[in-house]
């Protein structure tokens, strides 16, 4: 995932900040190589959580908890397809 992950926020945000909503402040969007990722995300069911700007910021960005996305990771998890 966080190969993926990789991908999509160099072609969406090109190393740009983002506004975090829930501080205001700027920050920017996760990069696996330099910051760790149970740090930022944690996950509530299907549902990836932010705990820090830079998690917010990169959910938001990506719109991974899109609801399309949540119901088909919740699929996956009740079929075993998923941990």
């Amino acid at each position: 995932m966080e190969a993926t992950l990789v991908r999509l926020v160099r072609r969406r945000a090109n190393g740009r900040t983002v506004r975090d909503i829930k501080t205001g402040e700027l920050a920017p969007l996760f990069h696996p190589r330099r910051h760790k990722w149970t740090r930022h995300f944690r996950w509530d069911g299907p549902k990836l959580i932010g705990k820090t700007p830079i998690g917010r910021v990169t959910i938001e960005i990506l719109n991974i908890n899109e609801p399309l996305r949540v119901e088909l990771r919740r699929e996956l998890v009740a079929e075993g397809d998923l941990d």
